[in-house]
């Protein structure tokens, strides 16, 4: 019973879901089945990094969150890791490994070996809705008195990694049942300098952070505009599944607008100043602002497109979680006809700040 897929994924690599030591039911085995994409389509898909959130279910209920984050993708292999939110408890970070693509590719190979194969369509999971063709590799085995059975859904669209998996269990009577589902798709994130728990445990409820915006934008041949505002972030409450937030902005008038409570989970309240892991760089870097001084882990995050470039950097504080002291954003516009040409910076610095109690 205790072989669930959450644990003989971490057993190896999250991938070798049937890890256990069984006797395979009787049945005629099918050749040695074949993975419907290679380690090219995996290499190409991901790109420079990718990470595919599943939803776990358990005997039909929300348990878990777990993300699989892939990066330093290369033409040898890749990073990896995985990171588990179970229902009601902070989110907890795995290992980094470096895989080979012959790792991936021999995982799967010796988890579907002896699967029955059926080529299925219409294949829904919380991220494809719609639905997705997989091959569905279906593994029953007997083990102690325990039956279990192992489905895996495999796709063309989401090279190396599984879309859908489920297993169940029956023994003396009893069933026991695990669904995971593809929940999204998106970059892996940069690591924080602190957990979600510390940021909880510091900001409680009451916290209070003032920030100074300026946005500067520049068109050849004009005068620079520049627009200045102050906003203020009121938490009211901070748990395992994010906080409770709103937003105070004030503009060179003074006047104010707030925004209504927000319900933000931690990672989707960080993704805005906290880049992705591709393309960027720490240091860490003591800088001055008007609400003090501080250490801070700087972070660095460049991309280019055709027609225009980006630049982050942002500074965070070490000592106290979850304190943003300085953001800055410059966008220009490249390959532009004379007299077309534009750039933007936003400056985000902290002002003051007090944390509840």
């Amino acid at each position: 019973m205790k072989s669930t897929i959450a644990m003989a994924l971490a057993a190896a690599m999250l991938l070798s879901i049937c890890g256990v030591a069984e006797t395979t039911l009787a049945q005629d085995k099918p050749a040695k089945n074949k993975l419907p994409w290679t380690a090219e389509d995996a290499r190409k898909s991901w790109g420079k990094g990718i990470t595919y959130r599943f939803m776990v279910l358990k005997d039909d209920h929300f348990t878990d969150l777990v993300d699989i984050d892939f990066w330093d993708v290369s033409e040898k292999g890749y990073s990896t890791r995985t990171n588990t939110r179970e229902n009601g408890e902070f989110w907890s970070l795995g290992s980094d490994k470096k895989v080979s693509w012959d790792g991936l590719l021999t995982e799967y190979g010796e988890m579907i070996k002896d699967g029955e194969a059926k080529e299925v369509g219409n294949v829904k999971t919380v991220y494809s809705r719609w639905g997705v063709d997989c091959t569905r590799y279906t593994m029953q085995k007997e083990h102690e008195g325990e039956t279990i059975t192992t489905t895996v859904w495999l796709s063309k669209e989401f090279p190396g990694v599984f879309v859908k998996a489920e297993y169940t269990s029956v023994a003396n009577g009893r069933t026991y049942s695990e669904t995971w589902s593809m929940h999204s798709v998106g970059l892996p994130q940069a690591d924080r300098p602190w957990s979600d728990e510390k940021v909880a445990e510091t900001w409680k409820d009451g916290s209070t952070i003032v920030f100074s915006n300026s946005t500067r934008k520049e068109w050849d041949g004009l005068e620079p505009v520049v627009i200045s505002t102050e906003t203020t972030q009121n938490i009211t409450g901070a748990a395992w599944k994010g906080l409770i937030v709103s937003v105070t902005e004030k503009d060179v008038n003074g006047e104010e607008k707030r925004t209504p409570k927000t319900e933000l989970a931690w990672r989707d309240f960080f993704a805005f100043y906290i880049p992705s892991r591709i393309d960027t760089s720490k240091a860490d870097e003591k800088i001055k602002v008007a609400g003090g001084e501080f250490e801070c882990v700087k972070y660095t995050h460049t991309y280019k497109e055709k027609s225009s470039s980006v630049c982050l950097t942002t500074w965070w504080s070490k000592d106290k979680p979850g304190l943003l002291v300085k953001h800055v954003r410059t966008f220009t516009l490249t390959g532009a006809p004379p007299g077309y040409g534009e750039s933007l910076e936003v400056v985000v610095e902290l002002k003051e700040y007090k944390f509840g109690k």
